[in-house]
């Protein structure tokens, strides 16, 4: 049974999406989500990077639990959830970690059965860090795939041997969800039937 890692923000949920919303609410010039071509946007945003991060947090705070969850994941866990191991792994300020596994939890419980994160440092915070970022904690866990929308974060997976999916998002030149799903399905198909047979010979 293959284990397959998931990144939360902007590949489960539309959370970049939202808090553009959020942040363009009172102004008058809207910034679109297409021009964010750098992930953190805070130049793009025309704000500090401290700024940006503590609007990303109070959102966090405020409005997490309403984002929605992605169409076509549902509809991929629906089809092959049974037949692998998933866990999700995120980068998030520890004092919010909670908040965000509840909401992982609501919507994809019935198939997640790790969360994880690693914890995103924040002035006058002193997280212990087991692991120095998501590629440390794909190894130790044994992943075969991993999926996210930071290049830095799937550069590193590859660079630690675990097959990698970029998710298409206007900071990256990835590949779209729904065509990543579609290759994971095969590759899960075909592993869960090989067990299977294998489980009948035995």
């Amino acid at each position: 049974m293959y284990h397959i890692c998931i990144d939360v923000d902007d590949v489960l949920n539309n959370l970049m999406k939202k808090y553009l919303d959020y942040f363009n609410h009172p102004k008058k010039q809207k910034i679109q989500y297409k021009d964010l071509k750098n992930n953190p946007p805070h130049e793009i945003l025309g704000i500090d990077k401290l700024m940006y991060l503590n609007g990303l947090d109070y959102f966090r705070y405020k409005f997490y639990s309403t984002l929605e969850p992605n169409k076509h994941v549902l509809k991929f866990f629906e089809e092959h959830g049974h037949k692998a191991y998933f866990s999700v792994l995120t980068a998030t300020p520890s004092a919010y970690s909670h908040i965000v596994a509840n909401w992982v939890m609501e919507h994809y419980g019935r198939w997640i059965r790790t969360f994880a994160f690693i914890p995103s440092l924040r002035v006058n915070q002193n997280d212990i860090m087991f692991d120095k970022c998501k590629a440390d904690w794909l190894k130790r866990n044994k992943v075969d795939y991993f999926i996210d929308d930071n290049i830095q974060n799937c550069d590193e997976a590859v660079q630690a041997g675990i097959t990698t999916f970029l998710v298409k998002q206007p900071w990256n030149k990835g590949k779209s969800l729904p065509s990543i799903l579609k290759l994971l399905s095969q590759a899960i198909e075909t592993k869960f039937n090989s067990d299977w047979m294998q489980d009948l010979i035995v």
